[in-house]
C-alpha cells in the first residue's frame, strides 16, 4: 500500500507589451512525493535487496536509493565497506553479515522538484522562444566499471571500456591512490559493493537549455 501527493505552481506575465515588440514569460514548479505505507519487507532481510532497490520499505518512497558505506580497497585490490559502527567489512564477508542498518540512505532517484521557464519574444512578424527546464533533489549512481571477469575468473567479450578501468588497482600499494577494484581477486561481493557504494552517488539536479525556436508569421 502507498500514498502520494503533489503540488504545482505556475505564473505567467507580459514583461513587455508594445505595438511591435512583446516579451512573455511563463514559470512553473512542480513537486511530487510518494510513500509506501505498508509492505511485507522485514528490516532484518538481506541488505542486498535494499541496496539494489529490489524491495519496497514502509515509510520510504518507491524510488529510494541506499548505498554501502565505502571504506576503500585492501592490499589485494578488493572492496571494503563500513558497518553502522564504523568497522570494516571485507570482501570475504558474506552478505548475511550486512544488515539494512549498515547502509546509508542517499535519497530519491526521481526528482521531487521539476519545472520549466518559457520566454517568448515577438517583433513584428518574427517570433523567438527559449525553454529552460530543471530537475532538483534527486540522486543517481555513476556507472564506473562493468563486464569485469566474474567470480570464477572468466569473462566473455570485451572487458569494460569505462575510463575508470584505467585507474584500477594493479599492485599492493595502489589502494592508497585509487578506489577502483583490480582485475585480480575478483568476486561478486568485491564488485557489487563498489558499484553500489556511496562513493559513486551523484546529485542529479540540473538546469538544461531544452529548446530554442524561431519563426516568422506570414
Amino acid at each position: 500500500s502507498m500514498k502520494g501527493h503533489g503540488y504545482e505552481f505556475s505564473i505567467k506575465g507580459d514583461i513587455i507589451r508594445s505595438k511591435n515588440f512583446g516579451w512573455t514569460s511563463i514559470f512553473n514548479l512542480s513537486y511530487n512525493t510518494n510513500e509506501v505505507t505498508d509492505s511485507r519487507f522485514k528490516e532484518n532481510e538481506n541488505a542486498v535487496l535494499v541496496v539494489n532497490g529490489g524491495s519496497y520499505i514502509a515509510g520510504l518512497p518507491t524510488d529510494y536509493m541506499y548505498a554501502y558505506r565505502w571504506a576503500g580497497l585492501d592490499d589485494k585490490g578488493r572492496s571494503q565497506i563500513y558497518d553502522k559502527e564504523g568497522k570494516i567489512i571485507n570482501a570475504d564477508a558474506g552478505n548475511n553479515q550486512i544488515t539494512t542498518k549498515d547502509l546509508v540512505y542517499e535519497g530519491r532517484t526521481t526528482p521531487p522538484f521539476f519545472g520549466a521557464l518559457f520566454n517568448n519574444f515577438n517583433y513584428k512578424s518574427f517570433t523567438f522562444g527559449v525553454r529552460i527546464t530543471y530537475e532538483m533533489g534527486h540522486v543517481f549512481r555513476r556507472p564506473s566499471v562493468d563486464n569485469y571477469p566474474d567470480w570464477t575468473g572468466a569473462y566473455q567479450g570485451v572487458v569494460g571500456t569505462q575510463k575508470d578501468l584505467a585507474r584500477r588497482w594493479r599492485k599492493p600499494g595502489d589502494e592508497a591512490n585509487t578506489n577502483v577494484p583490480g582485475l585480480e581477486n575478483v568476486s561478486t561481493n568485491n564488485l557489487n559493493r563498489y558499484k553500489w557504494s556511496d562513493l559513486l552517488t551523484e546529485s542529479g539536479s540540473h538546469v538544461r537549455l531544452q529548446q530554442i525556436s524561431m519563426g516568422y508569421q506570414i
